[in-house]
C-alpha cells in the first residue's frame, strides 16, 4: 500500500522529499489549478518548474487538465462554437513531463450538455504550447446540466467524502486524475525489478482505448489525448494472437537506434505482410526554458520500415510501412485554423 503524503493545493519541499525518500512515492495526483489559460507560445514558470521537481527526484506528477468555470459558455459535443479561451488547458497542465488528464461523462441525464463517454463540457482542451499533444490521456468524470442559467450535476456527477465524513457529489477533471494514477501506481508496483516512470508511461499510453466514436485522431486529441487507458490486465498482458516487444534504451544527438525482428511466417502471404501494429514511442528529451517556445531541446522519432528490393536500382530498399497519428502538421494546421 502506498502511504500518501498530506494533500495540499501544492506539496511543500519538504513533504515531498520525505515521501519520496521515506516512502518511495513515485505517482503524486495533484488537483492543482489557477483558471488561467497556458500560452500557445510559452510554457508557463510554474509547469517548468514541476518539470525540475520530477527530473530532480524522479517522480511523475498527474495533472487534471482544469475547468471552464463560464456556466454560460459550456462547450457540447462536437464543439460547436469557438468557446474563445475559456476552455483552454490551464496552468500547470502544460507541464512536459507530467501527464496531463482530461475527462469524459460517466453518466447522463436527459437534460444533460453532453452524453455519457462524451468529452465534459466543463473540461479544457489542448493542445499545449509548442503544439505539445496535451492532454496525454483522460478517464471519467461527472456530467453537467443547465437549468435556469446554472450549474446542475445532481444525479450524474462524482460522489465523494468531505472532510467533515458527508457523501457528496461533485463535478471537476480533478476526478478522472486520480484514476489514471491509480493506474499508473498499480503498474508501478506490478512491474519487478521497478520499472522506469518513461517504461510505465509508454505502457499505458501504448494500452489505450483510442475512443474513435468520438471522431478522427486529429479532432479529438485536444479533448481527450490518446484515449483512456485499458484495465491493468490488459496492460501488463497479450491474447494468444498478440506480442508485445518492449526496448528502452539511451540515445544521443543525431544518432539512430535500429532494432530489427523477423515478421510472423503465420502472417506472411504470398510475399506480403499482414496484421495490425501499434507503435508508440516516449522519450524524456532535455529540457531548457531559457529557449521559450523551444523549451524541448530534442525530438525523437520512430518508424516502423520493411526491407525490400529496388530492382531497378539492384539493392535493397526501405519502405516506410507505419506513420505517426495524430499527424503533427495535421495538428498543427487544424490548430492554427481554430486560432
Amino acid at each position: 500500500m502506498i502511504r500518501r503524503p498530506p494533500r495540499s493545493t501544492l506539496f511543500p519541499y519538504t513533504t515531498l522529499f520525505r515521501s519520496v525518500k521515506e516512502y518511495n512515492v513515485k505517482i503524486f495526483n495533484m488537483s492543482l489549478g489557477f483558471g488561467i489559460p497556458c500560452s500557445i507560445d510559452k510554457f508557463s514558470s510554474l509547469g517548468t518548474f514541476l518539470d525540475g521537481w520530477q527530473d530532480k527526484y524522479g517522480i511523475l506528477f498527474i495533472l487534471p487538465s482544469g475547468n471552464n468555470e463560464e456556466i454560460h459558455n459550456q462547450r457540447l459535443w462536437p464543439p460547436d462554437k469557438n468557446n474563445g479561451n475559456n476552455d483552454h488547458l490551464q496552468i500547470p497542465a502544460d507541464s512536459v513531463r507530467a501527464v496531463t488528464v482530461s475527462a469524459i461523462a460517466c453518466n447522463e441525464r436527459e437534460d444533460s450538455v453532453v452524453k455519457m463517454g462524451e468529452p465534459v463540457s466543463y473540461g479544457c482542451r489542448g493542445l499545449g504550447p509548442s503544439y505539445t499533444i496535451k492532454p496525454d490521456l483522460t478517464h471519467y468524470s461527472g456530467n453537467l446540466s443547465i437549468i435556469n442559467g446554472k450549474g446542475d450535476f445532481s444525479g450524474q456527477g462524482i460522489k465523494a467524502i468531505d472532510h467533515e465524513g458527508n457523501l457528496v457529489e461533485n463535478v471537476g477533471t480533478s476526478f478522472a486524475s486520480p484514476l489514471i494514477a491509480r493506474t499508473f501506481s498499480i503498474m508501478h508496483h506490478s512491474i519487478t525489478p521497478e520499472p522506469s516512470l518513461l517504461l510505465i508511461k509508454a505502457l499505458v499510453i501504448h494500452n489505450t482505448d483510442n475512443l474513435e466514436y468520438l471522431g478522427k485522431s486529429k479532432d479529438i486529441v485536444p479533448y481527450v489525448g490518446f484515449g483512456r487507458p485499458e484495465p491493468i490486465d490488459n496492460i501488463l498482458s497479450c491474447n494468444e494472437h498478440e506480442i508485445k516487444l518492449i526496448f528502452e534504451q539511451e540515445i544521443y544527438p543525431r544518432t539512430t537506434l535500429e532494432i530489427p525482428f523477423v515478421w510472423p511466417k503465420s502472417l506472411v502471404v504470398n510475399g506480403k505482410c499482414y496484421g495490425e501494429i501499434k507503435l508508440t514511442i516516449v522519450s524524456q528529451s532535455p529540457l531548457d526554458d531559457s529557449f521559450g517556445a523551444e523549451y524541448i531541446r530534442a525530438n525523437v522519432t520512430a518508424s516502423l520500415q520493411r526491407r525490400g528490393w529496388d530492382n531497378k536500382k539492384n539493392r535493397i530498399k526501405w519502405d516506410r510501412e507505419i506513420s505517426e497519428d495524430p499527424n503533427p502538421s495535421d495538428v498543427k494546421k487544424d490548430y492554427e485554423h481554430n486560432l
